[in-house]
């Protein structure tokens, strides 16, 4: 066995007359060599060079999964009528029509989020999502300052079917919603299953 290293050839054997020391160097000399070649490897060809392989680390995706969703701001009052009207802020497969009616392609869970500004004497009024005959109701009280009432709700949505929002006053007419932002997201990423349809004769 022996190895050449900067030129000096170091080489023992049974027989070989190089002292302790000497024999003990040229050992470690092979040692450090065997280690500094199993170090420098090439990786495995789907790593690259710089890469760092960690033991039961989870691949993630290469690209971000998209948001389903919109999200919307409340038209000023000028005159009670029976939808609210919005403006988009942001959107993203979801869509808005005519100014009232959010178009909804997905079926699903979604979340429903909205932040509230209402004016009024101590007075409260309902918030409305009307889908179909889905009606889902909140209670906003009239709001002392000028801080936003924040509400958030896991709903369920039918697909390819409008969603519109009504505000009725409960008790006086003096009451006006001065401020509303309104979020639905959609809860399933990529996913998209449509309604089964009921047939009796299966």
């Amino acid at each position: 066995m022996s190895a050449f290293f900067g030129g000096d050839l170091c080489g023992f054997s049974v027989h070989s007359h190089l002292t302790v020391p000497t024999r003990f160097k040229c050992v470690m000399l092979l040692i450090d060599a065997s280690v500094l070649i199993k170090k420098t490897k090439e990786p495995p060809s789907e790593m690259l060079p710089g890469d760092v392989e960690t033991r039961g680390q989870r691949k993630l995706p290469s690209e971000n999964p998209v948001d389903k969703g919109i999200y919307l701001s409340l038209h000023k009052i000028k005159e009670p009528g029976t939808y609210l009207n919005f403006t988009v802020t942001w959107n993203n497969s979801l869509a808005l029509k005519h100014g009232s009616e959010i178009m909804v392609p997905f079926a699903g869970p979604y979340v429903l989020y909205f932040c509230a500004l209402v004016k009024g004497k101590e007075t409260k009024g309902n918030l409305t999502l009307l889908q179909g005959r889905t009606s889902i109701s909140f209670e906003l009280p009239a709001t002392k300052d000028n801080r936003c009432v924040r509400h958030q709700k896991v709903i369920s949505l039918y697909e390819k079917e409008k969603v519109t929002f009504s505000f009725r006053n409960t008790y006086e007419p003096y009451l006006y919603l001065q401020v509303l932002n309104v979020g639905l997201q959609y809860l399933l990423g990529a996913q998209d299953f449509e309604t089964p349809e009921y047939d009796p004769l299966d």
